[in-house]
């Protein structure tokens, strides 16, 4: 059964014993259950010795603190909600990239930019919307919308103006499709965690019901984070 953490007088956890930390260059992953009783700074990882934790920080965003910086995830309205079970997962890569995912989708619902304005083929790599893209995609984020850009990593290399931005690499793209993106994190600081269920063995327990975690001493495919969500999902109905 899962584990209900809502006492926060006595500050229930789990120890897992000693501190494991994913080092600048290692891959890392874990993923969970959670069913928060809010949606307002819970932690959900935690270490003693550094910084490091793992919070839904407000209803659309999780922030992932390493040992010198935060990493906050956007994630789409109504993918976490009070009282109810959601699948989370986070990745950290070789190239020092976080990735997470709410039942089994990268960063929680991925968010479209409007339709390409004009044919792009290739040559240069600058792409032409027909919306605004300034203030809405930012560098590093994940390109997806046709066969090819779903199948490979193409990420924003610049936001060149404010309809126009350009991608990481070449790829054909005609005109009118819809592109969608979703944002990642580059960062090179280690990230250390010994509790699940608290950010600190004496205070910031998560309020909530915890099942299902899991850890990996290497980055998890999305694929391989949608089939345990799926495998694991009829036990966590809402």
């Amino acid at each position: 059964g899962s584990l209900n953490l809502t006492n926060g007088y006595d500050n229930p956890y789990v120890d897992l014993g000693s501190e494991t930390t994913i080092a600048a260059g290692t891959a890392g992953s874990f993923m969970m259950w959670l069913k928060p009783e809010h949606l307002s700074n819970n932690y959900f990882i935690g270490a003693d010795a550094g910084n490091e934790s793992a919070r839904i920080a407000t209803s659309t965003s999780v922030i992932i603190r390493t040992n010198a910086d935060s990493l906050t995830f956007d994630v789409g309205s109504g993918d976490m909600v009070v009282e109810e079970w959601f699948h989370f997962a986070a990745t950290k890569d070789t190239d020092n990239v976080w990735r997470i995912y709410i039942d089994g989708v990268q960063n929680g619902s991925a968010r479209t930019t409007g339709t390409v304005n004009g044919d792009f083929s290739g040559g240069a790599t600058a792409i032409t919307m027909d919306q605004s893209v300034a203030g809405i995609m930012s560098v590093g984020s994940r390109v997806t919308g046709n066969t090819a850009l779903d199948a490979g990593n193409f990420t924003v290399a610049s936001i060149d103006s404010t309809n126009v931005f350009s991608l990481s690499s070449t790829v054909a793209i005609a005109d009118g499709i819809t592109l969608s993106f979703t944002d990642v994190e580059d960062n090179d600081e280690p990230f250390g965690y010994e509790f699940l269920g608290a950010r600190r063995s004496t205070s910031h327990n998560f309020n909530g019901q915890f099942d299902g975690a899991l850890v990996y001493e290497s980055a998890l495919s999305q694929p391989q984070i949608e089939r345990n969500y799926k495998a694991t999902k009829g036990s966590h109905e809402n």
